[in-house]
Order: structure tokens, then C-alpha cells, then sequence
């Protein structure tokens, strides 16, 4: 994991366990870097890098065009926050993402 993601963990772990409607006003507002951090989550999902359960990857299935769109350098911020907003997704997301990013902090 970068060190973006490391700096915006504490941020990361609250919205995972944020209300859908808070998390919606926060993406809204959130600044390039915050957006950043987030398409790199699921780019470490895509690439392997956070090991998944079955039901993890079951859940993520769902969205994987969603996690494509995200990683991709090409995609307008605009559009990567609204992919963002998409319900269910970001809970799926940083559930696993946080659980390596826990276990390499207090290695």
C-alpha cells in the first residue's frame, strides 16, 4: 500500500463504517487525493495485492466493471466519484482493503 493510502486511513476506516447518506456527502466534496486513494484501493483489489475470502470476492463480483472504470487512468473525476457513490460498493471495497492495511501498520 502507498503512502497516500496510509495517510488517509483513519479517514478510510471511519466511512466504512460511515451511514450511506454521510459517505454521499463526503465523496461529493472529497478533494482529487481522497478519490485517488480510493481507485487505488480497488486497483490493489483488481491486481491481487488484498487477499480475498469467497465471499468477499462474491460481493465485489457485483461490481468489478464498477472497480475497472475506477483503476483506469482515463476516467474523469466526476465520473470516479459518481462510480464512488454507487450503494454497497464502498463498504465492499475498503472492508477487506482495511484489513491488510491494519495488519501492515502494526507489523
Amino acid at each position: 500500500m502507498s503512502k497516500r493510502v496510509k495517510k488517509h486511513a483513519p479517514l478510510l476506516q471511519w466511512m466504512s463504517k460511515a451511514k450511506p447518506r454521510t459517505l454521499k456527502s463526503i465523496i461529493k466534496a472529497a478533494d482529487k487525493d481522497l478519490v485517488d486513494t480510493l481507485c487505488e484501493c480497488g486497483l490493489n483489489v483488481l491486481k491481487g495485492n488484498v487477499p480475498l475470502s469467497p465471499t468477499q470476492k462474491k460481493k465485489l463480483g457485483k461490481y468489478k466493471s464498477v472497480l475497472r472504470a475506477l483503476a483506469k487512468k482515463g476516467t474523469p473525476l466526476q465520473k470516479k466519484k459518481a462510480l464512488l457513490q454507487k450503494g454497497g460498493f464502498l463498504g465492499a471495497l475498503l472492508g477487506p482493503v482495511l484489513g491488510v492495511l491494519g495488519h501492515l501498520l502494526f507489523q
